[in-house]
């Protein structure tokens, strides 16, 4: 395989990482939109515009998920030519289906936890926390995709060995980021 098509299958990769997570991000912001919806229907039109900053904050919890996958993207792109496809591979999944994950989890709190700090004004830092509490799996993922993509073959150590570990790495912790919708 070429350095070209070897650096064009690299960025095929990360944008489906960065896709991946977007699915996710997308689900929890329209839980959290209609939520709000319901929640506040029967305010008036000053209480509503009172209640869209904390909206706002929920839909900005998310998106941070989709910023691990940016940051990696960028990581990959300078090194796509010289990894191995399948060690990009791993990596781009370790990131993005722990952000999707993470994504539904948010959905999850966000579909009673904006209509709750909506009802009760003084629980919305109480929601917030609980709220950013998936993020750690998204957080875990990057950092697994981070280490993914610094390991190379060098020594006595084949490019086989390196995929082989950036593939358990990788199957571990899509199978840990798993639990993140339950535990919501």
């Amino acid at each position: 395989m070429t350095a070209a098509a070897r650096t064009q299958a690299g960025s095929t990769l990360v944008e489906l990482m960065v896709t991946i997570s977007l699915i996710g991000a997308l689900a929890a912001i329209a839980a959290g939109v209609v939520s709000w919806g319901s929640a506040t229907r029967g305010l008036d039109a000053a209480g509503r515009r009172r209640m869209v900053g904390r909206l706002l904050v929920f839909c900005e919890i998310p998106g941070l998920t989709v910023l691990f996958g940016v940051a990696l993207y960028f990581m990959i792109l300078g090194r796509s030519a010289e990894l191995p496809s399948a060690q990009l591979e791993w990596a781009a999944l370790t990131v993005g289906i722990p952000g999707m994950l993470a994504g539904f989890a948010y959905a999850i709190v966000f579909r009673r936890g904006v209509a709750h700090s909506v009802a009760v004004p003084a629980d919305f830092g109480r929601v917030v926390v609980l709220a950013t509490l998936p993020q750690t799996v998204a957080l875990y993922g990057f950092a697994m995709g981070f280490l993914i993509l610094g390991r190379t073959a060098a020594g006595s150590v084949s490019v086989a060995d390196v995929v082989e570990a950036s593939r358990v790495a990788s199957l571990y912790m899509i199978a840990g980021s798993l639990f993140a919708p339950v535990e919501a």
